[in-house]
């Protein structure tokens, strides 16, 4: 609540509510004068300035997008808190939510190019000329720049590394989902379907055909293109998460430590995430995201700030093996549950 910040936004092109009256609307953001691109500058005030976030959201799907659009002022816990730390963060609003009539999972090679190229372009507007948006975001020049995301946002922070080799100084991911098929495979292929009624669900019965259909899909998965990643990368990930198992993470790291000798990649795997959604009643969200505990969310933020400061972190290192051995009790476990 005693966090002091000064926001800076434009939406214009996707429709969301103007939250004029708490920051500056200002100019409207495109790539290739046709791509819009959707901003929500949340910078420090009163702290040394550290760097910047600049944070991708997580899946979602043309007939729920209100879910999924970054609102002004609406960020997590984590970055409230690497907000109060010093760094500016920023949320964006991309061309899949406008264009993409599918779950992102789906989405079309020529739209998920058009997504990584405007994350390009708007990074290099906020670390090279941030004035042009507003005179007082000129302390943004020459900043560290760091690219986050969760679930599918953390599958586009290390996928947009992959395709823009060097241009972050650093990605942070938290449950990524890093092997598409087998995530789809994973959550689709053991849900009880008497659980969903909606009509987005139901489009994915056919879970075969659908799988072979995202192994063809190649342009979305990290897994596959790990040889290009040169960033150095942390990724979160819970052991409880029924949403994206860690088996994919793991496996991830085990082929990035025997194939990719370059990307300096650090995991971490927690005990717990978030607790189950009573609410909304929905058990595939369970440890999926961040644990609010104030305990759990202290060490997330050290060990992120250790990375973008690039110290050696405090915790135990996790090993090849240890990958490999939680990989397989995240299968025994998800297939019990």
């Amino acid at each position: 609540d005693n966090i002091k910040y000064q926001l800076y936004f434009n939406n214009d092109a996707f429709n969301i509510t103007d939250n004029s009256e708490y920051g500056f609307q200002c100019r409207e953001i495109k790539y290739n004068d046709n791509t819009p691109i959707g901003y929500n500058i949340h910078m420090p005030i009163d702290v040394n300035l550290k760097g910047i976030i600049i944070n991708v959201y997580g899946g979602g799907n043309i007939y729920s997008q209100e879910k999924y659009f970054n609102y002004p002022g609406d960020i997590n816990t984590t970055h409230w808190l690497l907000l109060n730390e010093g760094f500016a963060v920023i949320t964006l609003n991309l061309i899949d939510i406008l264009q993409s009539e599918t779950q992102q999972i789906f989405m079309a090679e020529d739209i998920h190019f058009r997504l990584h190229q405007s994350i390009n372009y708007f990074r290099e507007i906020i670390v090279k000329t941030p004035e042009i948006i507003h005179q007082d975001l000129k302390k943004l020049k020459g900043q560290n720049c760091f690219l986050s995301g969760q679930s599918f946002g953390g599958r586009t922070a290390v996928r947009h590394g992959e395709l823009f080799p060097n241009t972050f100084d650093g990605l942070i991911a938290f449950s990524p989902a890093l092997d598409i098929a087998q995530h789809f495979q994973n959550f689709y292929g053991y849900v009880d379907y008497n659980f969903f009624n909606d009509k987005v669900d139901k489009e994915y019965r056919d879970i075969d055909s659908l799988s072979n259909k995202l192994i063809a899909a190649n342009w979305l998965c990290p897994m596959k293109h790990l040889e290009n990643l040169k960033d150095k990368l942390i990724i979160i990930h819970n052991k409880d998460d029924h949403r994206v198992l860690i088996k994919s993470t793991c496996d991830f790291f085990k082929k990035a430590c025997t194939e990719n000798k370059v990307a300096s990649i650090e995991l971490n795997l927690r005990e717990k995430g978030s607790s189950l959604d009573i609410l909304e009643q929905n058990l595939t969200t369970k440890g999926h995201f961040e644990n609010t505990d104030a305990s759990y969310l202290q060490y997330n933020i050290k060990q992120i700030m250790n990375f973008m400061n690039n110290s050696k972190s405090k915790s135990k290192v996790i090993s090849i093996w240890r990958a490999h051995d939680n990989g397989i009790l995240s299968s025994r476990y998800h297939n019990k549950t």
